[in-house]
């Protein structure tokens, strides 16, 4: 295990997912991953999805909306975030 977190790009590692990473969530850390989707608005439908073990989610909208324009091709693409 030793040689993994010397070898490994990070400083965290957990023994159960070596993928995963620390979270926060509501005031706590838990291992796990960064999910985030782009929805159509008319449909409902999910339309681009990325699944990353960045802890922090502050450069995931711009390429979220990359690929959303892309599938949907729209005139105007409006995005929403939550914070």
């Amino acid at each position: 295990m030793q040689n993994k977190l010397q070898d490994g790009e990070g400083k965290q590692l957990s023994t159960v997912d070596e993928d995963a990473r620390l979270l926060s969530k509501r005031g706590q850390s838990v291992a796990g991953y960064n999910v985030q989707i782009a929805v159509d608005s008319k449909h409902h439908l999910i339309v681009a999805e990325k699944v990353t073990n960045d802890g922090n989610d502050t450069k995931q909208l711009a390429p979220m909306l990359e690929n959303a324009q892309e599938v949907l091709q729209p005139e105007d693409l409006v995005g929403l975030a939550d914070s």
